[in-house]
C-alpha cells in the first residue's frame, strides 16, 4: 500500500471537505423542494471565503472569493439576477 506524505494527506482532506460541502447543499435542495438554490459559507472570516452553491437542476460548485471582496448580499443579488429566467421558463 502506498504511503501518503503530508501533501497527499492534505489533498485528500481538502477533497473530502469539498465533497461534504457539495453533499450539504444538495441535501438542502432535496429537503426544500420549493427552493431554487442553496448557499453555504462555512466561515466568512477566512481568506478566501469558500462559498458552496447548489442550483436546482443546474449545478453545484464552489467559489473562492477574497475576503476583501466578499459581500453576501451582493452574491445573493447576482444569483437572483442570473437565475430569474428559470422562474419564467418553469
Amino acid at each position: 500500500m502506498k504511503r501518503l506524505g503530508w501533501l497527499g494527506l492534505v489533498k485528500v482532506l481538502r477533497r473530502l471537505q469539498l465533497e461534504r460541502r457539495h453533499a450539504k447543499v444538495l441535501a438542502m435542495l432535496r429537503d426544500n423542494p420549493g427552493v431554487r438554490y442553496t448557499i453555504e459559507v462555512v466561515d466568512a472570516n477566512t481568506d478566501p471565503v469558500i462559498v458552496s452553491i447548489g442550483m436546482r437542476n443546474v449545478a453545484t460548485f464552489e467559489m473562492n472569493i477574497p475576503q476583501a471582496y466578499y459581500d453576501a448580499f451582493a452574491l445573493l443579488g447576482l444569483i437572483e439576477k442570473h437565475t430569474a429566467h428559470e422562474i419564467v421558463n418553469s
